[in-house]
């Protein structure tokens, strides 16, 4: 729908053409969405299911993860778990607290989580993460199988603790890469320096019509009337 306040920037003249334009645009879209029904209800239930799914808000989930960094001289856990936002953790014994405690290195604000759930701990001498679970009401999980004592932790591996469910990831080494090339650097550079365009101001003329939306709502109304 067009905001009044759109009309106002025009002379009553280009707002007459304009809405006149408006009326044509609606009068012949709705014919030929008229002859598709008549000819092929199934298609256009097709493309008025596609649209009224399109028009639904995308809710974006971001992975839940942990993941293990070993190096020198410490290792460390990066993990988004918990917080919803990625932080490193770094433990002086390499041992990761997760359950619901607040004094938790991990905590999970779930009832379906210990208070102290399960650890991840870093060995040195075999070089590996391990999860441990804490004799938790509702375990711990390993690509499905439940954990009974120490299980070494691979790169790869879903995690479940009770109802939270993550990626655990390991991180060995560190390679180190060339210089950028001066090409790129140039490329970059140029990229840098291009000043945004500013947007034009519209004219009457550039307005676009109401979208498809207001008149499959309208052909919905009428299948519904006429049912």
């Amino acid at each position: 729908m067009v905001h009044s306040r759109l009309f106002a920037a025009y002379p009553p003249a280009a707002l007459d053409a304009f809405k006149s334009k408006d009326i044509e645009r609606r009068l012949s879209l709705y014919q030929v969405f008229l002859k598709l029904y008549e000819h092929n209800p199934s298609l256009l239930n097709e493309i008025l299911s596609l649209e009224n799914s399109s028009s639904q808000a995308w809710t974006v989930t971001v992975p839940q993860f942990i993941q293990g960094m070993i190096g020198e001289p410490q290792t460390c856990l990066i993990a988004n778990v918990g917080t919803g936002s990625t932080q490193m953790l770094w433990q002086p014994q390499n041992i990761w607290s997760i359950g619901r405690d607040r004094t938790c290195a991990i905590a999970i604000n779930d009832q379906r989580i210990s208070r102290r759930h399960a650890v991840i701990q870093y060995l040195a001498d075999s070089q590996r993460f391990y999860l441990i679970d804490l004799n938790s009401s509702n375990g711990s999980y390993v690509n499905g199988e439940p954990i009974r004592h120490r299980h070494p932790l691979q790169d790869g591996d879903r995690i479940r603790l009770g109802s939270l469910a993550f990626t655990f990831f390991v991180c060995q080494a560190c390679q180190p890469l060339d210089d950028i090339s001066p090409e790129i650097l140039s490329l970059i550079e140029e990229a840098a320096s291009v000043a945004p365009e500013k947007p034009e101001a519209p004219n009457p003329g550039s307005i676009l019509p109401p979208p498809v939306h207001d008149t499959s709502k309208f052909l919905l109304n009428q299948k519904s009337g006429n049912a």
